[in-house]
């Protein structure tokens, strides 16, 4: 259905595609997130056309970051594109919450994720390091983060000492509060019937990082479990042996990801030797 609808949005009227140069688009949206901020300084990062720094004192305390951002709106058409760029502006002008103990999480990413925090971090060194991830799969981590109402942030070790808690104190609170607000995992009868669909729900994807609860299942309903986490608001369970239909499902994740703004994983993946494998 979403490869379809896309499909469709790109014949209709007005579908014409962001051709913007990306400090074009930066420029545009510094503008945009001043006017919304002006509170904060907001300033071009000099190493990268699509970052705008946040600083305060001279100092750099944040950045938005509008990669993902900008290469939806040169794939999808302007209305959307003009939507999505109102959203970005609307929930980074809301004040962030400090972290706090309550809001520890689990997030799961994946590996270009994780790569561009790495990148990032080399080219702007900062005085905090962040808390580093545990691996779930061959691409896939577990991050350890403070939730709000608008965002996600990862956490550091200054918030680690700030709240009082050690790493490992941090992850296992996080891990009981995230499965807390989670549903349930499919039982191996439910999978047996149907594939099960989690949607419209945050933190979905933090589903896949309970490997314990998915190694029971997977040794009760077998090798041809599969699990897909194109977003955090959708993950897909299920039992399909390798072939023509798994191969058919493994075409269509693909291209659902590429149709998403934010997407997680464009792959489909079995559950082998404890975590997470990218079906081949």
């Amino acid at each position: 259905m979403m490869r379809f609808l896309q499909a469709l949005m790109m014949l209709l009227p007005g579908a014409d595609r962001s051709t913007v140069s990306p400090p074009d688009f930066r420029a545009e949206m510094l503008v945009r997130l001043q006017a919304a901020r002006p509170d904060l300084t907001l300033v071009p990062d000099p190493d990268d056309d699509l970052a705008i720094l946040i600083m305060v004192d001279g100092v750099q305390e944040g950045v938005y970051n509008l990669h993902q951002l900008e290469d939806y709106c040169k794939r999808t058409t302007a209305s959307d594109g003009e939507e999505s760029k109102a959203d970005y502006v609307a929930a980074m002008s809301i004040p962030s919450t400090p972290p706090s103990r309550a809001s520890l999480r689990l997030v799961v990413r994946d590996e270009p994720y994780l790569a561009a925090l790495e990148e990032f971090a080399a080219t702007k060194p900062v005085s905090h390091d962040l808390t580093k991830p545990r691996q779930i799969g061959d691409d896939l981590y577990a991050f350890l983060a403070a939730d709000s109402e608008t965002s996600v942030a990862l956490i550091n070790d200054k918030t680690l000492k700030e709240l009082d808690l050690s790493g490992d104190e941090a992850w296992a609170l996080a891990a009981a509060q995230t499965r807390a607000i989670l549903p349930a995992l499919p039982t191996p009868d439910r999978l047996a019937t149907a594939a099960v669909m989690f949607e419209d729900e945050n933190h979905l994807a933090s589903l896949l990082f309970d490997l314990t609860g998915w190694a029971a299942i997977s040794d009760k309903v077998g090798p041809d479990l599969f699990v897909t986490v194109v977003a955090d608001t959708i993950v897909y369970a299920g039992i399909l042996p390798d072939g023509p239909a798994f191969d058919d499902l493994k075409t269509a994740v693909a291209e659902d990801c590429a149709a998403l703004q934010k997407c997680i994983s464009p792959h489909v993946y079995r559950f082998r030797d404890g975590r997470w494998a990218i079906a081949r």
